[in-house]
């Protein structure tokens, strides 16, 4: 089973780049949201619509709402009245654009991001995407959103076009071939084409790199070491759940550090990891916890028992004392990680609250093409939480960048280092 993270726009980034983006920020004014699927395939702005097929979709997704939706009081919202206000407003609406939009904000009246709606054009960009994932010819870069709508390099594949031509991870896209406000759609192109890109760096300093666009085989690898600081603690980054070998992967990691002389305590960064495989997650929760951490529940009734089995290697591990470290787009299956290693006691979690994204969003499809996504299940810990509602709340707040450089240059690292020498 997959847990999806639900927020769709994000997943496309990451297939469009070859590589995981992280969460949205707020848009800035002057730019559109270089992550928003609209900009690929923009709505018509016809007329073919009639009243009658608006209303009828409209009502569609209400009944899906109403049928379906995690929290049957839709978190206070009288779901009835917000229905009859946008059905009086359909009249007044110019084109078939206008109704799509009226469409994602009656969606967004939940205040919930894994409630969304999606017209024709973007179910389309949207399946055209994932069946042209593995075919993807681009520059080989993971972006992320910083400070409202800036684009920032995350991370540069090895051996990609971009690590080729020069590209740095850290430095700002400011422009593509001397436009600004980069997108998605403009990132990305045949392979052998050319593309400018003009990067700022943290210091100011600009310059401009020609890239050559390229096919990109890459998935995301482990980053484990003992920390030169302190070589009795080992660190272990996890980028992604979604590989199927995954667990088996951690496995051998774990087993390098352990065989590399006494290990006091390990660094567990969960930071801008999207989630993935369940099963891949609870595999390795299995090296240091066991039992039932939680299930889904769809309208409080139980789905799914997440049951953890131990590991050979949870023994060995069990006097390794464990720091996790989160932000707020640490989501999905690495949030029932870190909740799951917070909630045993197992580990202290530091950084940032979590995206709160575990809920289980479905599609449904709607009269004409267009989609509503609702979020039917989501996870619940033990005692009861919610932890779609709450996210993971750190026990140590810090900072929640996710430095691509040396752990040990990583202030966040040097303080779970620092935790991990006061603990006894």
């Amino acid at each position: 089973m997959k847990l999806p993270f639900s927020r769709l726009p994000l997943l496309l980034t990451a297939l469009l780049l070859g590589g995981a983006a992280a969460a949205q920020a707020t848009p800035a004014p002057s730019c559109p949201n270089p992550l928003d699927l609209s900009h690929l395939q923009p709505d018509p702005t016809t007329q073919k619509l009639s009243e009658t097929q608006k209303r009828t979709i409209l009502e569609a997704s209400a009944k899906a709402l109403r049928n379906y939706y995690v929290d049957p009081r839709f978190g206070g919202l009288n779901l009835d009245k917000v229905t009859r206000e946008y059905r009086g407003r359909l009249s007044s609406l110019k084109n078939d654009a206008e109704f799509y939009e009226l469409m994602r904000d009656y969606a967004d009246e939940l205040n919930d991001p894994h409630v969304y709606f999606y017209s024709p054009n973007q179910v389309r960009a949207a399946e055209s995407a994932r069946e042209g994932s593995e075919r993807y010819s681009g520059i080989g870069v993971t972006l992320g959103l910083r400070e409202g709508n800036r684009t920032f390099v995350e991370q540069v594949h090895p051996g990609g076009p971009a690590a080729k031509a020069g590209v740095r991870e850290g430095e700002e896209i400011v422009a593509i071939d001397g436009k600004p406000c980069p997108t998605v759609s403009r990132i990305r192109g045949p392979e052998g084409t050319r593309v400018v890109l003009t990067l700022r760096a943290q210091n100011g300093h600009s310059r401009k790199v020609a890239v050559v666009r390229g096919a990109i085989t890459y998935r995301l690898e482990l980053v484990s070491q003992r920390l030169k600081a302190a070589g009795d603690i080992g660190y272990l980054r996890i980028d992604t759940f979604e590989r199927n070998d995954l667990s088996a992967e951690v496995t051998r990691r774990l087993n390098a550090l352990l065989e590399g002389g006494p290990l006091r305590g390990l660094v567990l960064d969960l930071r801008d990891n999207g989630g993935g495989f369940v099963y891949q997650g609870l595999r390795v929760l299995g090296n240091f916890v066991q039992g039932e951490i939680g299930s889904t529940r769809a309208r409080g009734e139980k789905v799914l028992e997440l049951n953890v089995e131990p590991t050979a290697l949870r023994k060995k591990l069990a006097n390794v004392k464990l720091v996790v470290l989160v932000n707020e787009n640490t989501a999905s299956m690495a949030e029932i990680t870190a909740a799951a290693l917070q909630y045993t006691r197992r580990a202290v979690v530091m950084g940032q609250t979590t995206a709160r994204a575990t809920e289980f969003t479905a599609p449904h499809d709607l009269p004409g093409g267009a989609q509503i996504f609702v979020a039917e299940q989501d996870v619940y810990l033990p005692d009861g939480r919610r932890l779609g509602a709450t996210g993971v709340v750190p026990d140590i707040k810090g900072p929640g960048d996710s430095p691509r450089e040396s752990p040990d240059a990583d202030p966040l690292v040097r303080s779970a280092v620092t935790q991990l020498r006061k603990s006894k």
